[in-house]
């Protein structure tokens, strides 16, 4: 098959059988909306400026932090053993941060630094003042003007999460705000994707409490590899990974990747309403090939690649800006 080349591409697998309309999209929050390493990095600076000799140190120091944030996260698991001496942390995510923290503090730098209980504190509050991703706050709004719901489905804990979400977004962007608080343990786990299906309401005044979504009236709209795996495993009829530009990250890597790959990859946000539509329109229509291996392009025309060599069993349609 031939057709008009692409660039800024984004693969969107196609299947055979029809699936509910989408009805609420979930998004990560720290991977998929926010700067989080940069945030991050100047709010630690800001923080530390009398200590730390310049801000090449405030990047070092958040580099030690979140690779031990990362590590101990994936041991989340190991922080549940119930037995004497050995409590149930009351929130594993901000006992993550904080035990990374520590640590970074003691071995980040040539010499370890001594801080306040309260400085410490305020180091932790910078994780709820983050710059939004480039093209996040348009395409929220547009998709709220769609009619769809919106949640968050992320990591974070109520304390840290909650106050962040709504700094950057404000207070009325996200129906629906879940994070590890209530299940106690971290993406991949099921029971955290599992909130999205009776999500706990932000407004008390109505009856949302009592609203329900199916696996497949979900997308969910992840910023790691490793979340947009772990949404396909636990069957959300959509999965949309938005990878930020420049990312090495390569879904290759994960294991069972050829069988719960996302339905899409996003590197430009403000292409997301547009796959969303693209979705909910295949659901409309008979699928144009068969093959669950087939694909659907959408992209940007490349006038410099046209008469591109492609896949019989690729459908590609060339959307304009």
């Amino acid at each position: 098959m031939r057709a008009f080349g692409l660039s800024r591409c984004i693969w969107l697998s196609v299947f055979q059988a029809a699936r509910a309309y989408v009805k609420l999209i979930t998004f990560d929050f720290y991977a998929a909306l926010v700067e989080l390493r940069s945030s991050v990095i100047d709010q630690t600076f800001a923080t530390l400026k009398g200590q730390l000799k310049s801000k090449g140190e405030a990047v070092e120091l958040v580099r030690e932090w979140t690779s031990h944030y990362s590590g101990l996260k994936d041991m989340n698991g190991m922080l549940h053993v119930e037995g004497p001496g050995y409590p149930l942390p009351k929130d594993p995510f901000r006992a993550v941060l904080e035990t990374g923290l520590e640590l970074a503090l003691k071995e980040g730098l040539s010499e370890p630094l001594e801080v306040s209980e309260d400085t410490k504190e305020k180091l932790l509050l910078g994780w709820t003042h983050l710059a939004a991703r480039k093209g996040t706050a348009t395409a929220l709004q547009d998709l709220k003007k769609k009619g769809y719901l919106l949640g968050i489905l992320s990591n974070g804990s109520d304390d840290l999460l909650v106050p962040a979400v709504e700094e950057t977004f404000g207070t009325g962007t996200f129906d629906f705000i879940m994070g590890s608080s209530a299940v106690g343990f971290f993406k991949p786990e099921p029971a955290l994707y599992a909130q999205a299906l009776q999500p706990p309401s932000r407004d008390t005044t109505t009856n949302n409490n009592q609203m329900r979504f199916s696996r497949d009236e979900i997308l969910h709209v992840a910023g790691a590899g490793f979340d947009a795996l772990g949404a396909k495993a636990f069957g959300f009829g959509h999965v949309i990974w938005a990878r930020p530009e420049g990312s090495g990250e390569s879904f290759a890597n994960f294991l069972r990747a050829d069988v719960l790959e996302p339905d899409a990859i996003v590197g430009d946000f403000s292409t997301l309403p547009q796959v969303v539509e693209q979705i909910q329109a295949e659901k409309k229509t008979k699928p144009m090939i068969a093959s669950r291996s087939s694909k659907v392009l959408l992209g940007k025309r490349d006038e410099e690649e046209d008469n591109e060599d492609l896949d019989e069993e690729e459908v590609i349609f060339a959307l304009s800006d």
